[in-house]
């Protein structure tokens, strides 16, 4: 993963993913991280995507914390990222070629994580 390739706005959702990660004691960020961090980082194309999917954001933010909770706990070490959530920036930066974009938006994020 190239973190070049991210626009400015998809850095501070990787920033925040880590961040929620290591104040819950999770060892590592998950794609529940990331769809957690768009919420909290994008309150325009997130929400208008949601609306326009006729997908209730509150419901969907409910069942995510719920989710959260589940993710193992460690005490210490570093945050790396899981098998799943390196996978899925990884397709974000080949779906971003497809697209013919040259960086990954929070759009692709979204979108690798569907």
């Amino acid at each position: 993963m190239n973190i070049e390739k991210f626009t400015l706005k998809s850095q501070e959702v990787l920033q925040q993913a880590q961040d929620l990660a290591h104040i819950a004691n999770n060892q590592t960020i998950e794609n529940g991280h990331l769809l957690k961090s768009l919420f909290i980082k994008d309150t325009e194309v997130i929400p208008y995507l949601l609306r326009k999917l006729k997908i209730d954001q509150r419901v969907l933010e409910n069942a995510l914390d719920r989710i959260l909770l589940t993710y193992p706990k460690v005490e210490g070490g570093q945050v790396l990222l899981s098998a799943s959530t390196n996978n899925t920036l990884l397709n974000e930066e080949n779906e971003s070629k497809q697209f013919g974009d040259e960086y990954v938006s929070v759009e692709l994020i979204f979108y690798a994580i569907l």
